[in-house]
């Protein structure tokens, strides 16, 4: 009975563990993705693409708003974000999720799954540089 305490008690704790290690990821990533990037580039199942066809900047804010801006059309969109379970969800391309494979002070790859015509899987990943705020006019 003692060793079955013992084992109960070490489990609680390894999974204590493991979600705080989980909650402290994530908020090291959110505080990391806090600012405004400009696109560079856009791979289309492994093939370079045209990147005029994707908004040019985009920022996440700590208050969990996204801009999202086309300078091409100055066109600027608002939504939401939240980062969860390594999932990054964008309030304005819901349903579909992001996943971020790199960020730091200054590079940022964002991978997203969308289906093609077929029913098949397309991975799309953009790729970003930081930049100043200002290139966002709000």
């Amino acid at each position: 009975m003692k060793n079955t305490f013992s084992s109960i008690i070490a489990l609680l704790l390894l999974f204590g563990f493991y979600a705080c290690e989980e909650k402290n990821e994530a908020a090291e990533i959110e505080s990391k993705l806090a600012g405004t990037w400009q696109l560079s580039s856009a791979i289309i199942d492994g093939i370079e693409t045209d990147i005029s066809v994707y908004p040019d900047f985009i920022r996440f804010q700590t208050n969990k708003i996204f801009l999202s801006y086309n300078s091409t059309f100055n066109e600027l969109i608002r939504g939401g974000w939240s980062y969860e379970g390594a999932m990054l969800n964008i309030s304005t391309d819901l349903p579909a999720a992001y996943y971020v494979l790199r960020v730091d002070e200054n590079y940022l790859s964002l991978k997203r799954n969308d289906f093609n015509t077929d029913g098949g899987l397309i991975a799309t990943v953009r790729n970003y540089q930081r930049t100043e705020d200002s290139q966002i006019l709000e």
